[in-house]
């Protein structure tokens, strides 16, 4: 692990427009959720553990992306959605997306930024300085501010240093989630 994006983490929502008449997962029963993909983790795995956990049937709409899967919920084409809360945010902030979640999982790390085992200690640790650095550099700066410009992010931007010890949680979710791979 080198770096990750500074802040909290993410966490997976199962959510539905403000207006819908679902108040629980088991709302969703028998329904059309959107997932990602089958390889995204926020997006398709986390959320999609929890309806299994609940026992919860759904018809799967794999869209894409994040923004597709809001936008398909945004014009009833679904009923719900299993997205990364903080994508939502976004999207909702700048689309007038009203929402509600019906799930919350816990924080997870933000994804973060590897190499791999066969690159040289001192070329690792030059990316992650220069990843770390990039709020404390004009050129590195102006970088950070454009991306989130770009996604209509808030608060703090930038990177900061990682190790494996902190991505326990997954390699424990996926040790346990009843998603079948």
């Amino acid at each position: 692990m080198i770096a990750r994006p500074v802040g909290p983490g993410l966490q997976s929502q199962i959510v539905v427009p403000s207006d819908s008449p679902a108040r629980t997962l088991q709302d969703l029963e028998g329904k059309d959720v959107g997932f990602v993909s089958r390889d995204g983790f926020s997006g398709y795995y986390v959320p999609l553990d929890a309806l299994l956990r609940a026992k919860v049937r759904v018809n799967m709409s794999i869209t894409g992306n994040q923004e597709a899967s809001v936008a398909q919920l945004k014009v009833g084409k679904i009923a719900a959605a299993g997205v990364n809360g903080l994508i939502l945010e976004r999207y909702a902030r700048r689309e007038g997306f009203a929402y509600r979640a019906l799930w919350t999982s816990p924080m997870y790390p933000d994804l973060c930024i590897m190499a791999h085992k066969r690159v040289p200690a001192d070329k690792i640790a030059a990316v992650r300085a220069a990843l770390v650095g990039m709020n404390k550099d004009p050129e590195g700066r102006k970088v950070l501010e454009a991306s989130a410009a770009v996604i209509k992010a808030t608060g703090d931007t930038g990177f900061v240093a990682s190790d494996d010890k902190e991505y326990d949680g997954y390699r424990t979710f996926f040790k346990n989630t009843l998603v079948k791979r």
